[in-house]
């Protein structure tokens, strides 16, 4: 009998983040999607995705962003993951590595057609299995 594991994640803030797309550039091997918008605790944030292909309907992610709060230093944050593609819907599930120490396990929502990046962060450092 397999066992279950299951993990318990908590949300980094209350609201979901949400980007609109500002630019898509593809290449044959890849598609990176730029995007920006209001992020919270991260101010106004600009960020740059790219969807590497092992056979265009998933892939490796990586990419990095900037945010630029009210008040204090510019944050800047590093990521790397996985995407799938859902017709015109593509999910990434990636880690963020932020310079002001959070970690964070991202799950992102982008709607090509709306144009619009929809981002739930979770506290990476309170992942736990139960």
């Amino acid at each position: 009998m397999e066992e279950c594991i299951y993990m318990e994640l908590q949300q980094r803030q209350v609201d979901d983040i949400e980007f609109t797309i500002t630019s898509v550039n593809p290449s044959p091997d890849s598609l990176e999607i730029t995007a920006s918008g209001p992020a919270g605790r991260y101010g106004n944030a600009f960020c740059s995705y790219v969807l590497e292909s092992f056979d265009g309907n998933s892939g490796f992610s990586h990419g990095n962003g900037r945010g630029f709060p009210d008040e204090g230093p510019m944050m800047t944050g590093n990521f790397v993951g996985l995407w799938r593609r859902d017709g015109n819907k593509i999910e990434i599930k990636q880690l963020v590595d932020i310079d002001n120490g959070d970690q964070n396990l991202d799950i992102i929502t982008i709607d090509m057609h709306t144009k619009t990046v929809l981002i739930r962060p979770y506290i990476l450092e309170t992942v736990t299995l139960q």
